[in-house]
């Protein structure tokens, strides 16, 4: 009997070690309930402009939309305000490899000198007279280059001088070897205009002084480079000839930089974002671009910002065809998507073939915004005016750059001359939402105060969508560079070469604790929400290996649970 009832006892012990097993299995967690859900969420005109208000956030932009401008504060300090410019899209090359820099703008100025370096590359393997040529060639490439840093955004008269003394050194050397009195004196020439330019920076001339007397010495130089090039052997001269004949291309091209404030701009009502049965999540309006400057006509229409904005944390999904990838959008959070179709390269591929060098030049493309942080005093309305001319001081001095293991300060107070790049690693993690396996592209943020908790932060994902004329998509890496000025950075957000429709998303909002998002939000490739989904609950355990350990944990309790009453029966 006694034998009987501990097989009893422990049977009991095992049917219940097993219940508990399969408990752990099947009992879920609470349904992961939309966070912020049913969070305040209004949009409405006042004064000059419209105003969102959120929980945490106020959000103001012109009603008009003369330029995409917003400015933003965390409804518990309203004496600070945060501010995002969108000034334009810049066409620029990637020569060799480069970073995004302001000397590479995809102008009639590049494209210049990009011949004159091909004509000098290709000449150097010539004869004595056409290397003395390429030496012409890259001294009238290097005039250029000293032309274009000398109009740059507080340029720095010293690396111009540094390059026309450059230019100096190659021309006397040139002159040591020419031999022909003729071209000795048309070398002296453009000496004398360079040393001019030399030293109307040494005298602290102005900038249109110097530029003047940069341009004069481009013009002896050319006047060498015609001089020489009838020197050379026949074949060369044609190949120089064609090269030369390309320079006409530049007259069709387009300003590098399209500016947003020069342009009309139309607002589309908001319309709420529902689920299926009704409730509504977010809004979401369109602020599209309707008339551009001569040249850029065929931007018209084509050129869109799709803002949305969640009264609850959401992942949203884009089907980028084999590469799809997600993003989490903070309830509050502005979530901006730039979309640019059918962009008329300046630089496309078939243009830049007709180089014929060993050059690489790579088409692309930069979205300039503005950024930084003030305090209100008065009207928050004072910060729509271009931050170019507001002499406000910044709240900080600096502000904070971080992505994937990569963290930089900017010292916001300086003035850079060009910009510099933010290196950064594009790294992909993947986690599991609702038993689905999922693609995160860690973000690229810049904090525009050194506070943590609901300080302002400009944000993008380093990965753009581009959808061909076909209607396949793909994923594209997205780079950055930026530009310190007095009391705001210039960010340029880069992409590379594109044909069809690009779709990128940067978003801006205050830091705050993370909360779990409620929906799944699909993207279409014009950034149109195609479905929404709420996420599901999952069980306690997550993903199944958790549960496979858990369940594993309990049957060796199980086991020597049996084991503890076989030895001490009399302890149960």
């Amino acid at each position: 009997m006694a034998m009987f009832m501990e097989r009893c006892k422990v049977s009991g012990l095992i049917v219940v070690m097993l219940l508990a097993i399969g408990g752990v299995a099947a009992f879920p967690q609470a349904s992961a309930q939309p966070s912020g859900a049913g969070a305040h969420l209004q949009m409405a005109d006042e004064g000059t402009y419209k105003k969102i208000t959120t929980d945490d956030i106020t959000i103001i932009f012109p009603r008009n939309v003369t330029k995409p401008f917003f400015v933003w504060w965390a409804n518990n300090d309203t004496s600070k305000a945060y501010v995002v410019h969108f000034k334009g899209l810049v066409e620029y090359a990637v020569v060799n490899g480069s970073a995004f820099s302001l000397t590479n703008l995809a102008e009639g100025t590049l494209w210049q000198r990009l011949i004159s370096s091909a004509n000098a590359l290709d000449l150097e393997k010539g004869n004595a007279v056409a290397k003395g040529l390429s030496v012409a060639f890259e001294a009238n490439s290097k005039l250029i280059l000293a032309s274009t840093k000398a109009a740059l955004f507080k340029a720095d008269p010293a690396q111009v001088k540094a390059i026309l003394l450059e230019v100096v050194e190659d021309l006397n050397e040139l002159k040591d070897q020419a031999g022909d009195s003729n071209l000795t004196g048309q070398i002296d020439a453009a000496i004398d205009a360079t040393n001019a330019a030399v030293q109307a920076i040494e005298s602290g001339a102005g900038k249109g002084t110097v530029q003047n007397a940069i341009s004069n010495a481009i013009k002896e130089c050319q006047k060498l480079v015609q001089m020489m090039s009838m020197k050379v052997n026949a074949a060369i001269a044609q190949m120089v000839e064609q090269r030369e004949r390309l320079k006409d291309l530049s007259q069709g091209f387009h300003p590098a930089l399209l500016a947003f404030a020069g342009c009309n701009w139309e607002l589309t009502e908001p319309q709420e974002i529902r689920l299926e049965n009704g409730t509504s999540i977010g809004l979401a309006f369109n602020m599209t671009l309707t008339e551009a400057p001569h040249k850029f006509d065929f931007a018209e229409g084509k050129v869109k910002l799709a803002i949305r904005i969640y009264n609850s944390t959401v992942l949203e999904t884009v089907e980028a065809g084999e590469e799809p990838f997600s993003y989490e959008v903070a309830a509050g959070e502005m979530k901006i998507d730039l979309i640019i179709e059918n962009w008329d390269w300046n630089f496309d591929p078939k243009t830049v073939s007709l180089l014929n060098t060993s050059i690489t030049v790579s088409p692309a493309l930069a979205l300039w915004v503005d950024a930084s942080s003030f305090v209100i005093n008065g009207s928050p309305e004072v910060l729509f005016d271009d931050l170019e001319g507001l002499e406000m001081p910044a709240v900080n001095g600096t502000m904070k750059f971080s992505a994937d293991g990569t963290n930089a300060t900017l010292n916001i107070k300086g003035y850079e001359q060009d910009a510099k790049d933010l290196g950064f690693k594009i790294k992909l993690i993947q986690r599991s939402v609702a038993g689905k396996l999922m693609n995160f592209p860690a973000p690229a943020k810049l904090r525009l105060t050194e506070e943590g908790t609901l300080g302002g932060f400009f944000k993008f994902v380093p990965k753009a969508v581009v959808t061909d004329p076909s209607g396949n998509e793909s994923a594209v890496n997205v780079t950055a560079a930026y530009l310190t000025a007095g009391n705001r950075v210039k960010v340029y957000l880069c992409y590379p070469y594109f044909n069809g429709t690009l779709t990128h998303d940067p978003s801006l909002g205050v830091e705050k604790a993370s909360e779990g998002a409620g929906y799944v939000v699909t993207l279409g490739a014009d950034s149109g929400i195609s479905s929404i989904k709420e996420i599901p609950a999952t069980p306690a355990w997550g993903r199944e290996y958790e549960l496979f350990l858990a369940s594993g944990l309990v049957l060796v309790a199980a086991l020597g649970l049996i084991l503890l009453v076989r030895r001490h029966p009399a302890a149960v």
